[in-house]
């Protein structure tokens, strides 16, 4: 269920802002990819040794195996009285291989 856009009246109060919009559930990479490749029913992904990846793919390797990116959808919470749909990412992918 799509969330109604602001009203005017708030829009203005958030011009120019930032909003992390994401679940209330903390989760890795590897947990995400692992739970859409779950909810579809297909193979397990190939996880290779953070070391490894770092060597054939340095770039990609440095920002899969060593980037923890935790943000906060508090502020959207707060400012905007947004909720996320799902709280956390498996019951949105589950909703989205059901339809």
């Amino acid at each position: 269920m799509p969330h109604p856009p602001p009203s005017p009246r708030s829009s203005a109060r958030v011009a120019g802002q930032a909003y992390n919009i994401v679940d209330d559930t903390p989760a890795t990479f590897r947990e995400l990819v692992t739970g859409i490749a779950e909810a579809r029913h297909a193979p397990k992904p190939l996880v290779l040794p953070g070391s490894l990846l770092k060597l054939v793919a340095p770039y990609g390797g440095m920002v899969l195996a060593g980037v923890s990116m935790r943000v906060s959808n508090a502020k959207a919470k707060r400012e905007l009285a947004w909720a996320p749909r799902y709280p956390s990412f498996r019951e949105g992918v589950h909703s989205g291989v059901e339809r």
